[in-house]
């Protein structure tokens, strides 16, 4: 019995998310189950809608019916999610929405939204929304009236049946039967004079759910009714849902009804109803039915403003001649939704030509000052061969030596390239995992500094753990780089290389950078001679160098590392007076 008690209480509650939270936002979707469960409600989840093709708008439709209310998540103002806000709004529920803080601007909303009530929540602090979802389900359960309107206050409008065309008339009827808590099952297919069934649910005196089906014509056409017992007989035949519930053994009601706001003497057959009810009894199922003529339709338009202001208002009317049946709106956002995948897919295929064609373009340049860089050793050594074999036939030792010794100079700068020129091309292999990067600075980047003979200074701005997701072996090698770069710069006694974090990097971000993402900012700075002006553009470009002894892969190398990250590197120090390289990593990486 307490059980029973319990679940007579629970309300219904609609959660509409964009289909990307298949894939992300784990957190949230634990905080909503969570704040649902602790208020008392019972959650249908959009996700949860995996049938293709048409049943998906059956299944959305007909949850959204059963529910109370709606939460829903216009972040991204998801085509989706506005969809089936607007078919709650149709129905009168309940609506909550819900928004991810963004630092940097903010999703315009329609003016129709803007007066519902709304949590922005961080995702960084999961329990606030939690808290703030529990606090609306409760005054929802008690004031429900402040959740279900967009407008406020009375809204004037005059019910004028004949201004209506048939197609808002159909609508108008159809979003009556939804508000009245009717549970859409599915189009009228079977008869032509049926145009919806539809479940309705009741109560007997003891208790006892259960489900009444109603047959619904709409329209003002009664053609059907000088031949009333031989559409009951049909309806009784020839319909799956009844031969359904006989299968089954079940008791039910089933009523046929007509609604008709355009036929004045539809009163004259409700004399009739009583009869072919009591006529027709078969199988333990009473087939009735019921006549709504337009007086009757006047009064729950009346009942539920927000469908009148919609069809009878003078706005109302200006958008009459372009409002859409529910099924013609959700067929055309299908047909939206295709396109722009297909518009995305094909701006995607474009992107990565353009990417290719620019790749291709870079590493031929790149295979070109590679071979010149190899080939000036080699060609050292081409040269030294025939005084080589000339003094080993003379007995000449020393300066063979001397020439040996020069040959293995020559080798080793065309190994050292040779190795570069092998991790620049696998910069970008990144093997992702959640990184400290206290302890890659620390441990191993300040033990290369100390190596070297020089003094290190490494600060954290803001207290805490500083986590990230990259692969740590490549950023080692990367701060590594950057190390030995500055000991080739040093013109001063004192030698000192300066490392400072900050777990969020301020805006505004560089405009190669993703503006909706958080990055961490490192500042790499030294003591040395600085970069000049000219060579700021130049430095990251491979086989670059002013330094006689190096490769001019360096940065190049640390570039592509941090590229494949999904973060970026400028120069920023003023020349005469050190480097300051800024290096952006995103704090969460999806690599594809």
């Amino acid at each position: 019995m307490i059980e029973q008690d319990t679940h007579k209480n629970n309300l219904r509650c609609f959660v509409a998310l964009p289909s990307q939270y298949l894939e992300t936002n784990n957190r949230v979707v634990d905080a909503i189950h969570s704040s649902l469960e602790k208020s008392g409600y019972i959650p249908f989840f959009s996700l949860d809608v995996i049938v293709p093709g048409d049943s998906i708008r059956d299944k959305i439709i007909g949850e959204l019916a059963k529910s109370d209310c709606i939460l829903a998540d216009i972040s991204s103002l998801n085509p989706e999610v506005v969809y089936m806000i607007g078919l709650a709004q149709a129905m009168g529920k309940g609506i909550f929405l819900m928004s991810r803080v963004i630092s940097r601007g903010s999703v315009m909303l329609p003016h129709s939204l803007r007066e519902y009530r709304m949590v922005r929540y961080d995702e960084d602090k999961i329990y606030d929304l939690e808290q703030k979802i529990i606090e609306y389900l409760n005054e929802f359960r008690l004031f429900p009236s402040q959740y279900q309107y967009g407008f406020k206050g009375p809204v004037p409008f005059s019910i004028d049946w004949d201004r209506l065309s048939a197609r808002d008339v159909e609508n108008l009827c159809k979003e009556l039967l939804l508000q009245m808590g009717f549970r859409r099952l599915d189009w009228g297919k079977e008869l032509r004079e049926i145009d919806l069934v539809a479940e309705y649910p009741r109560k007997d005196p003891d208790g006892f759910e259960f489900n009444e089906i109603w047959f619904v014509s709409v329209g003002s056409d009664t053609k059907v009714f000088p031949e009333f017992d031989y559409l009951i007989h049909r309806v009784f035949r020839y319909t799956d849902h009844l031969d359904s519930i006989l299968r089954k053994g079940a008791n039910t009601n089933v009523t046929i009804l007509f609604m008709i706001p355009g036929d004045s003497d539809a009163s004259k057959y409700l004399a009739r109803d009583a009869n072919a009810s009591r006529r027709f009894m078969k199988g333990g199922i009473n087939i009735r039915t019921r006549i709504w003529d337009q007086n009757y339709l006047s009064s729950l338009v009346r009942k539920y403003p927000n469908i009148g202001y919609k069809y009878f208002s003078k706005e109302g009317q200006v958008g009459s001649k372009t409002r859409k049946t529910y099924e013609i709106l959700y067929l055309e956002n299908i047909a939206l939704s295709e396109r722009q995948l297909a518009l995305i897919n094909e701006l995607e295929s474009e992107k990565n030509r353009r990417v290719r064609a620019e790749r291709d373009s870079v590493w031929k340049d790149i295979a070109f000052a590679a071979a010149h860089k190899i080939g000036n050793p080699i060609f050292a050594i081409e040269t030294d061969l025939d005084p080589l074999a000339k003094r080993i036939r003379e007995d000449r030792k020393e300066e063979v030596n001397e020439i040996i010794a020069n040959y293995r100079k020559s080798i080793d700068k065309a190994k050292a390239i040779i190795e570069q020129f092998k991790s620049l091309t696998k910069a970008q292999e990144i093997r992702i995992d959640r990184l400290n990067l206290q302890s890659i600075l620390n441990d191993e980047t300040r033990k290369i500094i100390s190596r070297m003979g020089i003094e290190a200074k490494i600060e954290y701005l803001d207290s805490g753990p500083v986590e990230i997701m990259g692969d740590a072996e490549k950023l080692t090698d990367c701060f590594d780089e950057l190390v030995r770069n500055s000991t080739c710069w040093f013109d001063k006694e004192e030698k000192k290389i300066t490392i400072t974090i900050l777990s969020y990097a301020p805006s505004p971000l560089p405009n190669f950078l993703d503006s909706s993402a958080d990055y961490v900012l490192i500042h790499f700075c030294d003591t040395g001679v600085g970069i000049p002006i000219a060579n700021k553009t130049k430095i990251f470009d491979a086989f670059f160098t002013t330094n006689n002894h190096g490769t001019g892969l360096g940065l190049a190398l640390v570039r592509r590392i941090i590229d494949g990250h999904g973060g970026g590197i400028i120069e920023s120090g003023e020349p005469g007076k050190g480097v300051d390289f800024e290096i952006f990593l995103p704090k969460s990486l999806a690599v594809g």
